[in-house]
C-alpha cells in the first residue's frame, strides 16, 4: 500500500459525491478549490501518480472479478432455492 493511499481514495470519493450534487458542483467555492493555483508535478510526483493509477486499475479489475463471482453465486443460489419453493407459491419471478 502506498503512503496515504486510504486518505487519497476517501478524498476522491468525497469530491465525487460533491460533484454529483449539481447545486454544490456549480458553486464558486468548489470550482475555485478544484482549479485555483494549479501545480506542476515533479518527476517524483509523476512516478507516484503512475503507481497510484496502476493500483486503481488493479483495484477496478478486482472489483469486476468480485462482482462477477457474486453475480454467479447469486444465480446459483436462485436455482438452488427454486427447488424448495412450494408449488403454487407466488415468487418475485412470477
Amino acid at each position: 500500500m502506498l503512503w496515504r493511499e486510504n486518505q487519497r481514495i476517501s478524498l476522491r470519493a468525497f469530491l465525487r459525491s460533491l460533484l454529483h450534487h449539481a447545486q454544490i458542483a456549480k458553486t464558486k467555492a468548489l470550482q475555485d478549490f478544484l482549479t485555483r493555483d494549479p501545480i506542476t508535478p515533479t518527476d517524483e510526483d509523476v512516478d507516484d501518480i503512475l503507481r497510484r493509477k496502476a493500483l486503481d486499475e488493479r483495484r477496478i479489475e478486482e472489483q469486476k472479478k468480485f462482482y462477477e463471482i457474486a453475480r454467479k453465486r447469486a444465480a446459483d443460489l436462485d436455482v438452488y432455492m427454486e427447488q424448495y419453493v412450494a408449488p403454487g407459491t407466488v415468487t418475485r419471478h412470477g
